[in-house]
């Protein structure tokens, strides 16, 4: 692996770990082991560093759910795919990480709405498209409003204001918005086929 990419990579954990803001230069050169100096080698500054680590992890986002597109999935299933793997990073980001993203790193927020305006998206369409085709969804649907609804609400998941983290942890807030939206949009087909495979994870409780 590239050393810049390898750096980047293990500061994205920590700030997805420990929040931005209270992470200094000094503490990443520690983390990783290497000098200061170094770390100034490969970024201006901090700044330079938070917005290349999440450029990087959208970037691997993309990778990831167009990697989803060329498994052999009904629209219900894709789904599901695209959510577990924004489950995975959830899981692993520290409530005030977000924070510290809205209101001191202004551009990165702005590569994260880009991401979700442009590629999420296209592939929520894409996606909701799919399911009418395959009688999974609901054939009356207005594409556009339903996809424009579910960016609208992924947006309000980060409004700390609706959902206070600490007491909505995130990925909460996005396990139900899920299961909302699936449930929302979805046939009495799809329906059935939902509560099935509900029925065969463990600790999932068919609605």
């Amino acid at each position: 692996m590239d050393e810049k990419v390898r750096i980047i990579d293990h500061c994205q954990e920590v700030f997805f770990k420990y929040g931005i803001k209270s992470v200094t230069m000094d503490d990443l050169a520690r983390e990783l082991g290497i000098s200061k100096k170094t770390l100034y080698q490969y970024f201006n500054s901090k700044d330079d560093l938070v917005e290349q680590s999440m450029q990087q992890y959208l970037e691997k986002h993309q990778r990831e759910c167009q990697d989803l597109l060329l498994i052999d999935q009904n629209a219900i299933e894709q789904l599901l795919s695209f959510s577990k793997v924004s489950h995975n990073v959830l899981r692993q980001i520290k409530p005030g990480t977000i924070y510290d993203l809205q209101k001191y790193h202004k551009p990165c927020w702005a590569l994260i709405e880009k991401h979700r305006s442009q590629f999420i998206s296209e592939m929520i369409t894409a996606n909701i498209d799919k399911g009418i085709k395959e009688g999974l969804y609901r054939d009356n649907l207005n594409v556009k409003i339903v996809a424009k609804l579910y960016l609208t609400l992924v947006h309000g998941m980060t409004d700390n204001i609706a959902f206070p983290q600490n007491e909505y942890p995130l990925i909460d807030v996005y396990i139900e918005f899920t299961r909302y939206h699936i449930y929302g949009i979805s046939s009495e087909k799809g329906i059935k086929f939902l509560k099935k495979i509900q029925e065969n994870v463990p600790g999932e409780k068919a609605s």
